[in-house]
């Protein structure tokens, strides 16, 4: 049976009166058109679409393209909700009107490859454009998360927060921006885990599934070793894209150099081998700060090495013409602790966590931390714990940490669970300095 006379079949007989005019005409059209066209013919009228991107970072340019900024009222109001403030209609009307920004990047996240399409050739010069993106988007998403659990969907809020943990692990790590935009995503996608459990009663089905799910989700990179390698890769580059800095480093060379044997010598140095020089002591350098990251060492004396051996590459080639361009350029970034702050930001929230469950359970705040739960990786001691009128404060002890610690961060209790428990009263509760 060919289409014809699939669609002479369901055309009404003449007889037939309580058939609509518009059906049967547009019946007779298909049938006049199917009977006069081969099959062939057919087909080759319905050809098929192209498939979708199966790059991500062609849908959250998108997302971005797409994203309206919030003003006036509404952006004061937005920035609230977004700390954990209240829900206004202005700012929901808002997370309506961007519904497409968050169905992209809902649609990004689903894919493998997220290549920026960065023009690395350029060094230092090349442009990322989607760093200021991938922060509003951030704010979005947590909105977004906050908005679900205002509206009792809190395993969908949860949910929105983990995918944000995903997306901080797709946004890559090819140059220290990038790592940075995304730590800053995983860092919101914790924090708005914070508000979304403040914002719900403490349910302990939903606390076991968070528990069990949040450390299988990847968030950003956990070591800078791959960002560090990039930016340095990036530095010799912009260096190699610089004659005239180049000819600036030969002219001071012969100028420092000892007698005319050696100005010679540094005045026929190409181009290649200036570079070159410049390369090594950092090369060097960056070899020792990655095995000292990596190592199973207290973050204290982690931090203290890097600090050292930052000092002796100035030291002992911070005067070189050459070596000193990339010096310049990125010793610094080892002093940046990102990834050991973020490290301790998330077993913060694996102890809120369990005091949650705690309430859940119990219907009270614990009146203190128990000794099995996570410590702080930055101290290796337990985070203070504080009860409060409206829930609890938890806090590293990195007064004396260098280069600083996270914030104390303030969890509340939904008031529901908290009614009828006593838990006025301001108190502090934390587990015992360890002495070893």
């Amino acid at each position: 049976m060919n289409l014809g006379e699939i669609a002479l079949k369901t055309v009404p007989t003449i007889g037939e009166t309580n058939v609509n005019p518009v059906t049967r005409g547009t019946l007779v059209v298909v049938v006049a058109i199917a009977g006069l066209l081969p099959p062939w013919a057919i087909g080759a009228q319905t050809p098929s679409l192209p498939a979708d991107p199966d790059n991500a970072a062609f849908l959250y340019y998108q997302a971005f393209l797409l994203r309206s900024e919030p003003a006036g009222d509404t952006l004061t109001k937005y920035d609230e909700f977004v700390q954990g403030g209240e829900l206004t209609n202005s700012v929901r009307r808002y997370l309506w009107r961007i519904g497409d920004t968050i169905t992209l990047a809902d649609d990004a996240v689903k894919l493998a490859k997220c290549d920026w399409g960065i023009q690395y050739s350029r060094g230092f010069s090349c442009r990322l454009p989607q760093v200021q993106g991938i922060r509003s988007l951030a704010r979005d998403l947590s909105a977004h998360a906050q908005m679900l659990a205002v509206d009792g969907d809190c395993r969908g809020a949860l949910t929105r927060c983990l995918m944000m943990r995903q997306m901080a692990g797709q946004i890559g790590e090819d140059m220290l921006l990038l790592y940075a935009s995304s730590h800053i995503m995983d860092r919101m996608a914790l924090l708005s885990i914070q508000h979304v459990l403040g914002r719900v009663p403490p349910d302990a089905e939903t606390l076991r599934w968070l528990k069990q799910e949040l450390p299988t989700v990847n968030g950003a990179p956990s070591s800078p070793a791959h960002a560090w390698r990039m930016d340095f890769e990036l530095a010799m580059v912009s260096l190699r894209n610089s004659p005239g800095l180049l000819k600036i480093i030969r002219d001071q060379l012969v100028l420092r150099a000892a007698d005319p044997v050696e100005q010679q010598a540094m005045a026929n140095l190409t181009d290649e081998e200036l570079i070159a020089r410049a390369r090594r002591p950092y090369a060097s350098f960056l070899d020792s700060a990655i095995e000292i990251v990596h190592s199973d060492m207290p973050y204290t004396e982690v931090y203290a090495r890097l600090q050292k051996l930052a000092d002796d590459l100035k030291e002992n080639y911070g005067n070189d013409p050459a070596a000193r361009q990339v010096i310049m350029a990125c010793a610094n970034s080892v002093h940046n602790n990102l990834w050991a702050k973020d490290r301790a930001l998330r077993t913060l929230l694996d102890v809120a966590i369990e005091i949650y469950l705690v309430v859940a359970e119990t219907g009270r705040l614990p009146q203190r931390l128990a000794d099995d739960w996570p410590r702080d990786p930055l101290t290796g001691e337990s985070f203070d714990y504080e009860v409060t009128e409206e829930g609890f404060i938890l806090r590293s002890r990195t007064e004396d940490i260098p280069g600083g610690g996270n914030p104390p961060l303030e969890f509340r209790v939904h008031e529901s669970a908290l009614q009828g428990t006593g838990l006025g009263r301001t108190t502090t509760a934390s587990t015992p300095k360890s002495t070893g």
